[in-house]
């Protein structure tokens, strides 16, 4: 009875993982998307203020895209987590 308490446990950390996984890679691609239309889509390289603004843009559009980053190594960290328990799921002595 043991056994299937801790599998039952494990699969619910499991899906509770999942879904931090599936938020993280949302708002990555929320993020992801502003930084492609917002800042490199509206340069203008042509004009003065393109180029004047260009750079304050890019500054944004840096900070916006370590944050990217950030929820994409944290969803990959998830990620290996759930292989982990998944594994050890599997390896418990089934009743």
């Amino acid at each position: 009875m043991k056994t299937t308490e801790n599998s039952i446990k494990l699969l619910v950390e499991t899906v509770d993982s999942l879904c931090e996984i599936k938020f993280f890679l949302e708002k990555a691609v929320v993020l992801a998307d502003e930084i492609l239309t917002d800042y490199f889509g509206k340069t203008n390289f042509k004009t003065e203020r393109g180029r004047l603004t260009a750079e304050y843009d890019s500054n944004i559009a840096r900070v916006k895209s370590e944050v990217v980053c950030d929820y994409i190594t944290q969803a990959a960290d998830m990620t290996e987590k759930l292989l982990k328990q998944a594994n050890d799921t599997l390896e418990l002595p089934q009743i």
